[in-house]
């Protein structure tokens, strides 16, 4: 019974100790004061020792509280402040959002493919136009006279015999002369020696490695292409048997349901809109090089575009 009420006067001590403690803490709260480093230390041990007064450390806790209240008060020119800060980063997160939302609702324009397509109004020539086959000029003029029917369909004019045959053997000689060839010209070279230099006309670029697709593709865009192929894939019964290694055509359109190209072939005088199978020609396609019937080691299958 004894140890019994003696842990109850314990456990009042310990009560009775633990609020004094409180209450001391709580009433001495003035006795921690800010040092130097802006730091709480305290000026005794409240619940051993009285209050210390001491007016040197009142007043060093003055200024030292005074120097530390660096927010202003809130009064209505800070507000104002503050609004047009406000103000002036919403206007810009506002700004870069919509620029976000701008870019993000872009429309996708897909290009529509027409089931058919035929470029109207591209002049027709041979490269023989008055059938002297025998010139070698104009035996490998194919690629003069190809350039020739493009540049006179950018330029919207007409064409004549007499003036498809000076153009062939005036473009022939200029090459011969300056860079040295003009029988089998590449489409890099008819890109830089005939359109660039002779007719200095800039709208014509080179497509490498093409499918029927982007054939298909470039027409729907209303340009022409200039393809070279080898002939004796054609399978043209116009031609002299067995047909020319190297020859070039123009392609003026297609028609997906007859699976045709319709194309401007210079190698014989029933060569205007001629219809080929899409897979005989695309098969025939045959990037050659600049020279003279030159051996490839693979075929590539390189077109030359152009565009008024």
């Amino acid at each position: 019974m004894f140890k019994f009420f003696l842990k109850i006067l314990v456990f009042i001590y310990c009560f009775v100790f633990l609020f004094y403690f409180s209450v001391q803490i709580i009433n001495d709260f003035d006795n921690y004061i800010l040092n130097e480093n802006n730091n709480y230390v305290s000026s005794g041990q409240p619940w051993l020792t009285n209050k210390i007064n001491r007016p040197d450390i009142k007043e060093n806790n003055k200024k030292i509280n005074n120097n530390t209240n660096i927010v202003p008060p809130l009064n209505d020119n800070n507000l104002n402040k503050n609004e047009k800060i406000n103000n002036n980063d919403s206007n810009k997160n506002k700004k870069i959002n919509n620029d976000v939302i701008t870019n993000d609702v872009l429309p996708i324009v897909e290009q529509k493919i027409l089931d058919k397509i035929f470029i109207e109004n591209v002049p027709f020539t041979t490269q023989s136009p008055f059938a002297n086959w025998e010139n070698s000029m104009e035996q490998d003029g194919c690629e003069e006279a190809s350039s020739i029917m493009a540049i006179k369909w950018v330029k919207n004019e007409s064409l004549e015999k007499e003036e498809a045959l000076n153009y062939i053997l005036n473009i022939s000689e200029y090459t011969k002369e300056k860079y040295g060839e003009y029988r089998d010209v590449s489409v890099f070279d008819i890109k830089n020696w005939i359109f660039n230099d002779y007719f200095e006309y800039k709208n014509v670029k080179i497509l490498e490695n093409v499918t029927k697709e982007t054939i298909i593709n470039e027409l729907n865009n209303n340009s022409i292409l200039l393809v070279p192929t080898n002939g004796r894939l054609l399978e043209n019964p116009n031609f002299v048997s067995p047909g020319p290694l190297t020859h070039m055509v123009v392609i003026l359109g297609y028609d997906i349901e007859k699976n045709i190209f319709i194309v401007n072939d210079p190698g014989t005088r029933f060569g205007e809109n001629y219809e080929y199978d899409m897979d005989i020609l695309y098969n025939a396609i045959y990037s050659y090089p600049t020279g003279y019937h030159e051996d490839v080691n693979f075929v590539e299958k390189n077109i030359i575009v152009v565009w008024k």
